[in-house]
């Protein structure tokens, strides 16, 4: 049976068309597809994907099969666009900003709910803070990509003006003239490219440094990250553990309620017999008040008919 979540129903569009249109068998494909890219269990990933679109998605479930659908030749930002689209839908659907989410929600007549999240400080959940913190790292890693590509460039620079200055150098080797004009000559033409190399050299230091710092903060993105996924399995730890001990609960409170149904029945066949029984006897038996009868606005403790010579009841402890 269909999910009657709309996020659900939305990510189920979203494999078929990620599946060439074929309903049949696109979680199937999609679990074996993300199987092999995460190097994990095809059977596990299955059940989740089965589970959670049959019944309400988490948003770790909606990034995952997001990111897997992805079309390899696609739109650079389609990822993000689709992401907003059920960022939207969550929304409407749910009436909350999807936990894990950073980036603009907008509801459906196109007025911005909550802006995009950049800093740790403005996420109000520990898995929207390990989201900015995982965009960042990945910020990082491509400043880091750009870093040394500029160094690699300048490295190429400094090394063809050192060509250069070894070809000038050479030309004053083969000039061998000892006059005055030639010699301030070769120093007009080497003095700029000297300081130019001067000048490239320091930039090259410095876009280093800029490397290492870039290095040492990545590392503390990645152990700030893992710490967050340590408490995030913890909290799933503990979640776990609070719906064992409602389940215990639930199967102690029917036995306690077929105890005490069958306590009702017993009540109600004594209560039989006894009325037999004063009945057998034409009332003049002892009756004690009917502590059993629930129903019994004004119950009483006295004894029925004549009273005169009967002994007192005698209490079973």
């Amino acid at each position: 049976m269909a999910s009657k979540d709309g996020v659900a129903r939305a990510l189920l569009e979203l494999m078929t068309t990620w599946n060439n249109g074929q309903q049949h068998g696109s979680r199937s494909a999609l679990a074996k597809a993300i199987a092999q890219k995460k190097g994990q269990s095809v059977d596990s990933i299955r059940t989740k994907i089965y589970r959670e679109l049959e019944n309400r998605p988490g948003w770790e479930t909606v990034r995952l099969v997001v990111e897997h659908c992805a079309p390899p030749n696609g739109p650079g930002r389609w990822a993000e666009d689709q992401l907003g689209r059920l960022a939207t839908i969550w929304y409407e659907a749910r009436g909350a900003v999807p936990r894990g989410y950073i980036g603009s929600v907008i509801d459906a007549r196109g007025e911005t709910v909550r802006p995009a999240i950049l800093e740790v400080v403005q996420a109000s959940d520990v898995h929207t803070r390990a989201a900015v913190l995982e965009a960042k790292l990945t910020q990082a890693h491509s400043n880091e990509k750009a870093l040394l590509a500029e160094v690699e460039t300048l490295r190429k620079n400094a090394s063809y003006f050192d060509d250069v200055a070894q070809q000038l150098h050479n030309q004053v080797k083969l000039m061998r003239t000892d006059t005055e004009e030639l010699r301030h000559f070769a120093a007009e033409q080497l003095q700029p490219l000297h300081e130019q190399v001067e000048v490239l050299q320091s930039r090259v230091q410095n876009l280093q440094q800029d490397e290492m710092h870039a290095e040492g903060r990545a590392h503390d993105l990645e152990v700030e990250n893992d710490r967050l996924h340590a408490r995030r399995r913890q909290a799933e730890q503990e979640l776990d553990a609070a719906r064992a001990d409602a389940t215990r609960v639930d199967a102690e409170l029917r036995a306690a309620r077929t105890e005490l149904n069958d306590a009702t029945r017993e009540i109600k066949q004594l209560r039989e017999r006894l009325d037999q029984v004063e009945q057998l006897s034409g009332g003049q038996i002892y009756r004690p008040r009917r502590p059993y009868d629930l129903l019994e606005e004004e119950p009483t403790w006295g004894l029925s008919g004549d009273t005169d010579g009967l002994p007192p009841p005698v209490i079973d402890s």
